[in-house]
């Protein structure tokens, strides 16, 4: 190998790329996050909206009934996580599956009088049409 690499630069022919593609796509999909103000601001509220729904016990069991209901199958909300470009895909893929249990979530816990506290800008966000469009 090492010989052929030599031959081949003696030639200028032929142009060499070291390198991973799929660690290529990664920092793409990265500094896409970064860079686009629009993304980064739908992947922080895909982010709030599921550590949200997951760090609180009551709400995630709910929202498990609200989907086995409509889906007859639980789903798992997924976490964006900045070593795994597909995340941002997935977790967005499967919050517009989810959307319709997701947004009857705070209607479900107002009508029930149920005792789950659903934070402010949670409901805000669960229930903003511009979120939804851009996901």
């Amino acid at each position: 190998m090492i010989k052929l690499h030599r031959l081949c630069i003696q030639d200028t022919e032929f142009l060499f790329a070291f390198g991973c593609s799929s660690h290529a796509l990664h920092n793409l999909c990265m500094d896409l996050v970064k860079e686009f103000p629009v993304v980064k601001l739908i992947v922080k509220q895909i982010v709030f909206l599921v550590k949200s729904v997951r760090k609180t016990h009551l709400i995630q069991q709910l929202f498990d009934k609200i989907c086995k209901e409509k889906y007859g199958i639980t789903l798992v909300l997924i976490l964006f996580t900045k070593t795994c470009w597909g995340t941002v895909r997935d977790a967005a893929k499967r919050l517009n599956r989810v959307r319709t249990a997701m947004c009857q979530l705070p209607i479900e816990i107002m009508s029930n009088d149920l005792d789950v506290d659903l934070p402010n800008d949670l409901r805000d966000l669960i229930l903003m049409v511009a979120f939804w469009k851009g996901i």
